[in-house]
């Protein structure tokens, strides 16, 4: 990290380079634009009808920078793509991950679930804030978890719509040459120690900002790899990649859990995808941005999701406990802060992953050939089958609200902080805990 003098002598800790969340480019911090505030100043070069970004002279004696009008400007951006980024990006290491899965995987559930599970067990079990860093870039995010845990009636039926390929979870920006381009928008959360976490005297070097990046399932399909809309491109940046294998969307998977459950997602209202095609493609545009030959592994982790764990977990229920818990996974020290069990995580790992051998083998060989660590976690974000519901204009599967009890599903981003940052989370190894 690199100390950057401000006016008047303020000083700010700030990382020696950046990237922007939304374009991946990077940057030394002295290059970093503010916006505009006075509304005389609007119309701007790459993001039109927006406030002016632009390169400050002036300063407050706050260290704010002063627009041509003389406002007081608290705003920063990129100066490649002028996007607005958050004060996190430029003081805070980034951990980056990308989330792939096929239409109708459950993403959006996921990620809601995961987001509403983190901001508890993070402060209760391991001493650590989480908190959204840019609410304008979580907001469809948190709208989703509002949705599904923020209800007065534990009988209310909530629906997530399923993520689409352009809209509020994309930014367009214009450059000099006329090309117009398509960004991805990541959500952005700060893990920092808190006073009882070991690591609370260097705050300042173990807090992290996660950057999550989701795209529709469609972003997956071959003919969907444009430059004018690089949408999945944080794959090529990401410290961990996340891939969501939905049992339920798999034909052997299907039959095998209609004798074990009556949920409507085995029924008609299921469908059925070829997933290791999402998984191939991915693979096959890492290589092609990174370029690493067909013969490489990618040496960043991959962790395969198996979802709706509450439907296909009797299917291995003697080895991987229905419905999942903590117990053995999160060990209690004698500080009361918890341990991540590395030893448990890799024998459900091995389990699940025999599991999948058996039933969808292909998926096995396209994470392995990808990735020289893969881990295998079942998760499952609503804990509970939906409910058709058949009124009117609403028709669909609903979940009820009363009935969402998500099972680890914070579980993988845990374990993508441990990876990626030293101290924040413990790992230990207990055999045969």
């Amino acid at each position: 990290m690199t100390n950057i003098e401000l006016k008047d002598g303020a000083a700010s800790d700030l990382q020696t380079t950046v990237r922007c969340p939304h374009c991946w480019h990077i940057f030394p911090p002295d290059q970093t634009l503010w916006v505009s505030v006075h509304p005389d100043l609007r119309g701007d070069e790459r993001l039109g009808d927006e406030l002016k970004r632009f390169l400050p002279t002036r300063f407050s004696p706050e260290a704010l920078a002063l627009d041509m009008h003389g406002q007081h400007c608290r705003e920063n951006a990129c100066p490649h793509c002028h996007l607005s980024i958050t004060r996190a990006s430029l003081e805070l290491p980034p951990t980056i991950v990308s989330i792939i899965g096929s239409p109708g995987s459950g993403k959006s559930y996921f990620l809601a679930s995961m987001i509403r599970q983190m901001r508890s067990t993070l402060p209760h079990r391991f001493f650590l804030d989480f908190t959204d860093a840019d609410m304008r870039c979580n907001i469809i995010i948190n709208q989703n978890e509002q949705a599904l845990f923020m209800r007065d009636s534990e009988d209310d039926l909530v629906q997530i719509r399923k993520t689409q390929m352009s809209g509020d979870l994309y930014d367009t920006v214009s450059f000099a040459n006329g090309r117009r381009v398509s960004f991805s928008k990541p959500f952005l959360f700060t893990v920092k120690p808190s006073e009882n976490h070991p690591e609370i005297a260097s705050s300042n070097k173990q807090s992290r900002l996660v950057v999550l990046y989701d795209n529709a399932g469609e972003h997956f399909r071959p003919d969907e790899n444009h430059p004018d809309q690089p949408g999945t491109e944080h794959l090529a940046h990401a410290q961990v990649l996340m891939f969501l294998f939905d049992p339920t969307q798999h034909p052997q998977f299907r039959r095998s859990c209609h004798a074990i459950s009556n949920d409507p997602q085995l029924g008609d209202f299921g469908r059925v995808y070829d997933q290791v095609v999402v998984l191939n493609e991915a693979a096959a545009r890492i290589r092609q941005w990174t370029g690493m030959r067909q013969d490489q592994k990618d040496k960043r982790p991959l962790i395969v999701l198996v979802t709706k764990h509450d439907i296909w977990g009797p299917l291995i229920k003697d080895q991987v406990p229905v419905p999942l818990t903590l117990s053995k996974l999160l060990l209690r020290s004698q500080t009361g802060r918890y341990w991540l069990n590395i030893d448990e995580l890799t024998r459900v790992s091995e389990a699940i992953k025999g599991l999948l051998k058996k039933k969808s083998p292909e998926i096995v060989a396209a994470a392995q050939s990808l990735a020289e660590k893969v881990l295998y976690v079942p998760v499952s974000a609503t804990g509970c089958s939906p409910i058709q519901n058949e009124r009117p204009g609403v028709d669909g599967l609903y979940v009820r609200n009363g009935d969402i009890k998500p099972t680890w599903v914070e579980i993988p981003l845990i374990y993508a902080l441990q990876r990626t940052s030293r101290g924040l989370i413990t790992a230990v190894k207990v055999k045969n805990a």
